[in-house]
């Protein structure tokens, strides 16, 4: 990505270069290394209603078009999660539901409302299986009922 640069001093100050405006370059770095890492609010807890509760959404549709769920787990504790596989990149929840546990309908992965995953059927004998690569979890904060999603 290029370099912008805006000078402190007002007196010294010049227009920021066209290419922040007009490049689909500099636009998809700047959705990458600004966007993608922020905070974005996702709602309120009320969305929510009860422990297992699940709301499938998505982040910036049309533009970060993230697929994430949120979830209130059995300690009403509340988590974000990539709403896809990590196996085959199904999209495990598409509607809001209440669950005790997130499974792909693809070939049956089961994570936890936490995001870990638990089960792989025919995949017992595995080693090093699961591994890290394996669960989806996310961070989310809570600001009073607000979840945000970083």
């Amino acid at each position: 990505m290029q370099n912008y640069f805006v000078h402190n001093d007002i007196s010294l100050a010049s227009t920021i270069h066209k290419d922040v405006y007009t490049s689909e370059i500099v636009f998809a770095e700047m959705k990458e290394k600004i966007f993608s890492k922020g905070l974005h609010f996702v709602g309120d807890t009320d969305m929510l209603p009860e422990s297992g509760s699940v709301l499938p959404l998505i982040i910036l549709g049309g533009y970060l078009d993230e697929p994430l769920i949120i979830v209130r787990d059995k300690n009403d504790t509340y988590t974000c999660l990539s709403n896809v596989c990590t196996h085959r990149g199904n999209l495990i929840v598409t509607e809001p539901c209440k669950v005790s546990q997130l499974r792909c309908k693809y070939h049956g992965r089961t994570f936890g409302l936490d995001g870990k995953m638990i089960f792989m059927p025919e995949f017992k004998e595995v080693q090093n299986f699961p591994c890290l690569e394996d669960n989806f979890t996310l961070p989310v904060f809570l600001w009073g009922k607000l979840p945000l999603f970083h």
